[in-house]
């Protein structure tokens, strides 16, 4: 069974684990026992992964990847190797990712489950679709523009995987919550502020197709992590309760943002018209999901455009080019939460004034 075997696998059973506890609650298992081992299942197919991998950077190449990115008889620079290619890469990031919430599982919250293995499916698709790990013959000829090897990428993937992780057990802690302390939504921002620096840092190996849309989608689901930590914790504010139109008003506005941005600068391959529609169609779709009793939050209607609006981002990451320009017109999605209580405030006393 080959590496890419191995990623299809994975992929393949993220449905189970993320109806896994379910399952276990329909026969009385102790949750706590078969969550754990449900998060152990892509640590050991990650792990086995990346040491088949690794192998294939020793001695003769052993899969595409190596051909690309350089041999060596050595363990430690077959790792660095390994780490420097786009796609070995990106499994450093997930496995560092995966070992974490296992570890810190115990912190994870009442959040949705499928949060403690989001980062998997942008980061092991790359692995699957990209034909990276596809087995070579020894006498394949390796590149010469082989990289200098080195442990700086090995050390800003595994940094990176832990800071997503890390963000993803928060999120799942707060997402239940009514309300979330400012400390804990600002501490989030913190963190995804450092990921995307990290994702986003000038570096032709992530400007590569797949990684580049991997990255990107990552990217989007930090964004709307911490919106919806941002967003409650504005729910502490007494005027959360008294929600008025221009609140919501702005809300729907900023769904127009990555349309705009498109418009301004320009996407190779992205019409102007179908981002607009592809994020405001789900994002006044998300605004519906209080109706059928899924958020307790006041400003439940305001949470549930901004999930279907970078909804309808990843979508469009997922079937366009990529471009920056994408990503920069997420941000007035990003930052709308933090004129609710001004809006509300100013409007609200106005309507209840005589």
């Amino acid at each position: 069974m080959g590496i890419e075997d191995l990623l299809l696998i994975q992929v393949l059973i993220l449905p189970l684990i993320w109806f896994g506890p379910t399952i276990g609650r329909r026969f009385s298992i102790e949750a706590e026992r078969f969550e754990r081992l449900l998060l152990l299942i892509p640590v050991a197919l990650l792990g086995t992964a990346l040491l088949l991998a690794v192998s294939g950077h020793q001695g003769e190449p052993g899969h595409v990847h190596a051909t690309l990115w350089g041999v060596s008889a050595s363990i430690f620079t077959a790792v660095q190797y390994l780490a420097g290619g786009p796609e070995g890469g990106t499994l450093v990031c997930a496995f560092t990712g995966s070992v974490w919430i296992l570890i810190c599982q115990g912190r994870r919250g009442s959040g949705p489950w499928i949060l403690m293995t989001a980062h998997l499916l942008p980061l092991i698709a790359v692995g699957t679709s990209s034909g990276a790990f596809t087995p070579v013959s020894s006498s394949f000829a390796i590149s010469s523009f082989v990289p200098e090897p080195s442990f700086i990428p090995l050390m800003i993937n595994s940094v990176q995987g832990l800071m997503i992780a890390e963000l993803l057990i928060r999120t799942s802690s707060s997402m239940n919550c009514r309300r979330v302390r400012k400390y804990d939504a600002n501490l989030g921002f913190a963190i995804a502020f450092m990921t995307t620096l990290l994702t986003l840092r000038p570096d032709s190996v992530l400007e590569l197709e797949p990684v580049v849309r991997a990255y990107h989608l990552v990217v989007v689901l930090m964004m709307f992590s911490v919106s919806d930590m941002m967003g409650g914790s504005t729910e502490s504010s007494r005027y959360s309760s008294g929600i008025t139109w221009p609140s919501f008003g702005i809300t729907l506005l900023t769904l127009l943002g990555p349309g705009i941005a498109v418009f301004v600068g320009g996407a190779p391959n992205l019409s102007v018209l179908w981002a607009i529609g592809t994020v405001s169609a789900l994002g006044a779709l998300g605004s519906q999901l209080p109706r059928i009793g899924m958020d307790l939050r006041n400003r439940s209607a305001h949470r549930g455009a901004l999930f279907g609006g970078f909804a309808g981002i990843a979508l469009l990451v997922i079937t366009s080019e990529p471009n920056l320009i994408l990503l920069l017109g997420c941000l007035p999605l990003f930052f709308v939460s933090l004129s609710w209580n001004y809006l509300d405030r100013h409007f609200g006393s106005k309507s209840s004034s005589p």
